[in-house]
């Protein structure tokens, strides 16, 4: 309550916080953040400091049912409610319809079979971080399923033998045929008349892209016939399920737009606007934009839209050094990352340093400037949000 006080020029932050203060669980508390970040400004220094000592659970990884990331999807306030109390996947089926609340529980499935696929991955590798990727998206893409059998082959054959059976179920329901109407919109005559003809006569996504290219120009979202593929659904054509256009990663296309090469710029139209990419597609991004400083525009807008930036950090052990820090962003802080950090020190003391593609030697960390290493560690996997920066360019 004293944090509250201290801001009673601003009637809507004052209400947020006192709401908050009357609830006695942290998990109750948290509910709470969400009106906290939209009515009390972060320049409000003293407020969150206020609040960071008084209540740093708010900050906190809800480590309970990973299902509760749902819960927004609940169209109705009460199911809201009931879910984000929930424990289980079962505690929600019995509160809420399945049937009144589909997108509820098409991504509650979907959860699960994250868990059951990737669970099977130790944390903090390669592979983990590639299977829960493909879970992230309601329908995810081919390339992302290449990219995660490349990293999870060598070490987890159970987990490629789990997303190849989901994702053999979730491809199988993608029909062209279902994006007709946006053949409407394009530019110009030849442009439609090819783009007809393709989604009629062709089930290859490949060829597909390839006549759409060659005949209509790159993916431009200032273009209407792309910008209905990439970014629109009619209820009138598009499945209930909500598949688009040959699972085009929109958010990610329109990063592509920031590359400074024009080879960078290639690789990343060709990645996220068809399903065509392949161990060498994902070979040249990593030669040509992932690890290129000149690229850092690209790459931040990529992070943007797979881990935001959120205020505040908290709850951490190994890599405490960004706790209590609420007006600073961070992309990843949770108890994952900390405990990522910490494996990988313990690899790196083994003499040598995983990269996606090579490895590193180096010297023992353990006596070898230890504080600078763990500092790294850290950094890579909590994230802190720099404008001007990506995060994997600190090893350069």
């Amino acid at each position: 309550p004293s944090c509250c006080h201290g801001v009673s020029d601003y009637t809507g932050c004052q209400q947020a916080c006192d709401n908050m203060a009357l609830e006695s669980t942290s998990l109750r508390r948290r509910q709470h953040l969400p009106s906290l970040l939209n009515n009390c400004p972060l320049s409000l220094n003293f407020f969150w400091q206020c609040v960071n000592n008084s209540a740093p659970d708010i900050w906190e990884e809800d480590t309970g049912w990973m299902g509760r990331t749902c819960c927004h999807n609940a169209l109705s306030r009460h199911c809201q409610a009931l879910c984000t109390a929930a424990l289980s996947f079962a505690e929600v089926q019995e509160r809420c319809s399945p049937r009144d609340e589909v997108d509820l529980f098409e991504c509650l499935t979907r959860f699960q079979h994250k868990e059951q696929c990737c669970g099977q991955a130790q944390w903090g590798t390669h592979c983990r971080k590639k299977c829960e990727k493909l879970f992230d998206y309601h329908l995810p893409t081919k390339h992302m399923l290449v990219d995660a059998n490349v990293r999870c082959t060598p070490d987890y054959p159970e987990v490629v033998d789990c997303l190849t059976n989901y994702t053999s179920n979730v491809f199988a329901n993608v029909d062209p045929k279902d994006s007709l109407h946006c053949c409407d919109m394009a530019a110009s005559p030849s442009c439609a008349a090819i783009c007809h003809w393709v989604h009629i006569n062709s089930t290859s996504e490949e060829e597909i892209m390839s006549a759409l290219v060659d005949s209509c120009g790159n993916p431009n979202l200032a273009d209407n016939m792309w910008k209905c593929f990439l970014l629109e659904r009619s209820p009138e054509t598009v499945p209930e399920d909500g598949n688009n256009f040959l699972s085009i990663d929109s958010a990610r296309l329109q990063c592509c737009s920031r590359a400074v090469s024009d080879k960078c710029r290639d690789i990343c139209i060709k990645l996220y606007s068809t399903s065509w990419s392949s161990k060498d597609s994902w070979y040249e991004f990593d030669d040509y934009c992932q690890y290129q400083p000149a690229e850092v525009s690209l790459l931040i807008c990529l992070a943007d839209v797979q881990e935001p930036c959120q205020p505040g950090c908290s709850g951490l052990d190994y890599c405490s050094n960004f706790n209590d820090r609420p007006t600073e962003l961070y992309r990843s802080c949770n108890t994952r990352s900390d405990d990522s950090a910490r494996n990988d020190m313990a690899r790196w003391g083994n003499g040598h340093i995983e990269m996606p593609f090579m490895d590193i030697p180096v010297l023992d960390i353990a006596e070898c400037e230890s504080d600078r290493w763990k500092a790294v560690a850290c950094t890579l996997q909590v994230k802190p949000c720099h404008s001007k920066s990506h995060t994997n360019m600190i090893c350069k």
